[in-house]
């Protein structure tokens, strides 16, 4: 039985670990043609004018260091 539990926490864990890493990818998807549209919306009449002169600056795209591109280690 302890077996068990153990394989059921542990598959639990599993569907965590992926709904974290799609909640995550979903956050990328929607981020980036987002910063996209502001960039190019900004720099286009008329909104260049208000953009301007509320000092809207350009948001850069997200960017993941190498290091943090390795695979996450989950130890026990």
């Amino acid at each position: 039985y302890t077996q068990q539990k153990a394989n059921v926490n542990f598959l639990h864990l599993q569907n965590q670990l992926k709904q974290i890493e799609s909640e995550h990818a979903n956050a990328r998807n929607y981020y980036t043609p987002t910063v996209k549209q502001f960039n190019t919306n900004i720099q286009l009449f008329p909104a260049s004018l208000g953009a301007g002169s509320m000092k809207h600056e350009k948001f850069a795209y997200f960017e993941v260091e190498e290091e943090a591109r390795k695979n996450v280690k989950v130890q026990f």
